[in-house]
């Protein structure tokens, strides 16, 4: 038995309480505060430290106020010294008792110290936030203390130094942001276990860097400080990626590193690769789990990209590893934080996802206007939250790169995902492009919207509505790819020009295949559009490109074939090197099935689809419930754009409106306030509601103040 002695501190840091703009009581818009008093601390010493402390798995007893006997996990601290964290939930006095050693077989060997008088803290003042748990009366959404809504909305800041982080969450405050996402990336020396370069030798397998780890301690203080909830990142992808981001010849379990671990894919079959990954993820929880700023322990960022996965295809084993893992977070947490974990492509729900708490994929498509909104066409079973934890603009069209560089398409996205018919915001990545930008105002007005319509309160008995708009200037109808990688079914569309925005364009592939393996494994060969048109007119399709090895590519309508064409190989093709084409077909008045179908063997890309008729300029999506509703209003033309364009405006028809006098209160999409107020006396059936000029987008809510 070894002798220790035991000591006491109690960490001390600043409190504080923002008031932001908004109503108390719920989620986003209570008001942003600390999120909870320091943590109840313990130190004690163990004499020797022995070969491996950090996979000692000690735990102390804490007799809490109330008189609770209670276990938590000590983590080691460097020489001979182990601390336990624990959050101080109440006021009162807390005992620390017996400390115990686990074995692999589950026996525990008691430690006794040899101590004068009792160690206690008495805890007097703010206690700690309670942790986020998923709301058990819908199971779509979270709650905290049980009963007050949680509702995440916020950016990721995934990487960064802590002056970073100081000024970033001071930034989510004032705006009343509470999520974000940060990796435990090596090169952002956040990696307990793998340094950046420059920072020495990274510490061997098994064992922690004590200044890693003490940066994290500084990271979570001020996200608690902020009231700022974060998802902790365990692992990322590139990790254990040859291909994508891959990072795996500078990991430092590479045997060609003087590691342990042959290739990237062993990670998650290698015994002794996994027995120092729970010796890591306990070292985690029994560190950090006690801080109420941790949303979640994410396992992984994107795990799909893995070698495991996407070159082994090991997902049963990868599936299993997560459920191990998820298990060992859950015992070595006592405070019981949720865990998940992510993809950038939903897939097919099932084992990866049957020991997390919550679904989170990640969305990069090239029409995320439409494709923002396609939740309720993503096979994940109501049983969960679900939310995009990443979104991002990597494959969207734009006319000019400094549109893009200006971060103008990422706010829109956001908007649009406000509008579909799932109950939680998506979450945006690019951070460089929108913190110390012009586009903050615009971002952080979201935010305010969100607490002025009262969204988390309303959340789950909104529906989405996509309504029609007219505008008397008109612009041509040009329908472009929707996704740009992804196994879908063909998509079968209804085509009009009435100025709805339908979800059905996120499933218009950039891709078609015609490699009979794609076909196969649920990759889009084809593209079938249902028309109905007053006139005569010509329909022009532009690819991007033509594969090297030639296709052959037919249209049909009515299942007659009209248009051919065929492009011969190309072998001496330079990389990188396009072959665009263009090529049109008569379309017939009427109603007709138009079906666009690759033959093979190689495949195209779609630029887009022209045909040769016009649509509003603004379009609209929405949400309502039997108070009111609102409306995100955007100008196709700029939407993408970094300034505004030639203002345009419109009228949008709400169809089965219920009557009474309601007040329409525009949104200033910059500043985050009442812009314009319009009150409407409407006596029932559609509501003909006027926009006001929108060079680049608008937002509205309604509100029902009298009734009939």
């Amino acid at each position: 038995m070894s002798a220790f002695s035991l000591s006491l501190r109690v960490c001390c840091r600043s409190l504080s309480t923002t008031m932001v703009w908004g109503t108390a009581m719920w989620g986003v818009f209570l008001p942003v505060a600390a999120l909870g008093a320091p943590p109840v601390e313990f130190a004690f010493e163990l004499s020797p430290a022995g070969p491996e402390p950090f996979a000692r798995d000690l735990w102390a007893e804490v007799t809490l106020p109330d008189g609770t006997d209670c276990a938590y996990p000590a983590f080691f601290d460097g020489g001979e010294t182990w601390r336990v964290r624990l959050a101080a939930r109440s006021e009162g006095v807390y005992r620390m008792g017996s400390v115990t050693e686990r074995d692999p077989a589950g026996l525990s060997v008691a430690l006794t110290p040899r101590i004068a008088g009792a160690a206690t803290v008495t805890r007097s003042g703010p206690t700690s936030g309670s942790v986020i748990r998923v709301d058990p009366s819908t199971k779509r959404g979270f709650v905290r203390s049980g009963k007050e809504r949680y509702f995440p909305f916020g950016l990721n800041l995934s990487w960064g130094d802590v002056a970073f982080y100081r000024r970033a969450f001071a930034q989510c405050e004032a705006a009343g942001m509470n999520w974000t996402r940060i990796w435990m990336a090596h090169w952002a020396g956040a990696n307990l276990d793998w340094l950046p370069v420059g920072r020495g030798a990274s510490p061997r397998p098994g064992t922690i860097d004590l200044g890693v780890a003490g940066r994290w301690d500084e990271v979570l203080s001020l996200a608690e400080d902020a009231g700022v909830f974060v998802q902790v990142v365990l692992h990322h992808h590139g990790q254990y990626s040859t291909e994508v981001n891959p990072e795996w010849s500078r990991h430092p379990w590479n045997v060609a590193n003087g590691g342990f671990m042959a290739k990237a894919a062993d990670f998650f079959t290698s015994e002794e690769a996994r027995r120092h990954t729970r010796t890591k993820l306990r070292y985690i929880a029994a560190r950090y789990g006690h801080s109420p700023a941790v949303l979640a322990w994410e396992l992984f960022n994107e795990v799909n990209f893995t070698d495991a996965w996407k070159l082994e295809k090991q997902l049963p084993e990868i599936a299993r590893w997560h459920d191990e893992m998820a298990a060992w977070l859950r015992r070595t947490d006592p405070h019981g934080h949720l865990v998940t974990t992510s993809t950038s492509e939903p897939p097919p729900v099932g084992p990866l996802w049957r020991s997390m708490d919550y679904y989170q994929p990640h969305l990069y498509h090239v029409n995320m206007l439409a494709h923002i909104r396609r939740f309720p066409e993503v096979v994940f079973p109501p049983d969960k939250p679900l939310f995009y934890g990443e979104v991002g603009d990597d494959h969207m069209a734009y006319a000019n790169p400094e549109d893009k560089a200006s971060g103008a398409g990422l706010v829109p996205q956001i908007w649009l995902g406000l509008m579909a018919d799932h109950a939680l915001p998506a979450q945006a990545w690019y951070w460089d492009r929108l913190l110390d930008t012009p586009r903050w105002g615009e971002f952080s007005a979201i935010a305010r919207f969100i607490a002025a319509v009262r969204l988390p309160e309303r959340a789950d008995g909104l529906r989405a509505f996509t309504p029609r708009v007219s505008t008397s200037t008109r612009m041509a109808h040009r329908i472009g790819p929707g996704y740009h990688w992804a196994t879908r079914e063909p998509l079968e569309m209804t085509v009009a020009d009435d100025g709805r925005e339908w979800v059905a364009l996120a499933d218009v592939p950039e891709f078609f295949v015609g490699q009979p393996r794609l076909v196969e494994e649920g990759r889009a060969d084809r593209l079938t559009l249902k028309l109905d048109r007053e006139r005569s007119g010509t329909l022009t399709v532009r690819l991007t490109d033509v594969g090297r090895d030639g296709l052959a590519l037919e249209l049909t309508i009515n299942g007659e074939t009209a248009l051919s064409r065929s492009w011969p190989k190309e072998p001496d093709r330079k990389a990188g090197g396009m072959r665009p084409a263009e090529f049109a077909l008569s379309l017939p008045p009427g109603r007709s099935v138009v079906t666009l179908r690759n033959l093979g063997p190689d495949s195209f890309r779609l630029r887009d689809l022209d045909l040769d008729a016009t649509i509003p300029v603004l379009a609209a999506v929405g949400k309502h419930d039997a108070s009111g509703g609102f409306l995100y209003v955007w100008n196709r033309q700029t939407i993408h754009s970094v300034g505004d364009g030639a203002p345009v405006k419109g009228v949008v028809e709400l169809e089965d409106w219920p009557a009474g006098t309601w007040t329409a209160t525009w949104w200033n999409m910059s500043a985050g306030r009442a812009a314009e107020i319009e009150d409407l006396v409407h006596r029932g059936g559609t509501l003909r509601l006027s926009t006001p000029a929108i060079g680049r987008h608008a937002a509205v809510y309604l509100e029902r103040r009298t009734h009939p």
